[in-house]
C-alpha cells in the first residue's frame, strides 16, 4: 500500500494530523482517547476493507514508546545503528 493512501485512509476514519515515515506502514496520528486494542482492530479493519488484506496492526501511544526507548539495552554508534521490531504477538 502506498503511503499516501494509507494516510488518506487515515484521515478518512477520522484521525488527525495523520503522518507516515517513509515506505515503512508507520503511522503517527492523534485519535479520540481510545484504547491500544480498539485503534488496533479499528485501522486493522479500515486496511481489511480498503485493500482486501487482513494485517496485524501494533498501536503505541507515545508515552508507551518512551518507556520501550528508555528500556533499550544497547548505544548507537558511528559504526552501527540499532532498530526496534515490534511483533504482534509473543513468540513461542
Amino acid at each position: 500500500m502506498k503511503m499516501t493512501r494509507l494516510q488518506e485512509m487515515f484521515t478518512a476514519r477520522g484521525f488527525e494530523n495523520v503522518s507516515t515515515y517513509i515506505q515503512s506502514g508507520n503511522v503517527i496520528f492523534n485519535a479520540p482517547s481510545q484504547d491500544e486494542q480498539s485503534l488496533s482492530n479499528q485501522i486493522a479493519e479500515q486496511i481489511a476493507v480498503t485493500v482486501d488484506y487482513t494485517i496485524p496492526v501494533i498501536v503505541y501511544r507515545p508515552h508507551g514508546l518512551k518507556k520501550i526507548l528508555k528500556q533499550f539495552p544497547f548505544i548507537e554508534s558511528k559504526v552501527w545503528k540499532s532498530y526496534i521490531t515490534f511483533l504482534a504477538s509473543q513468540l513461542s
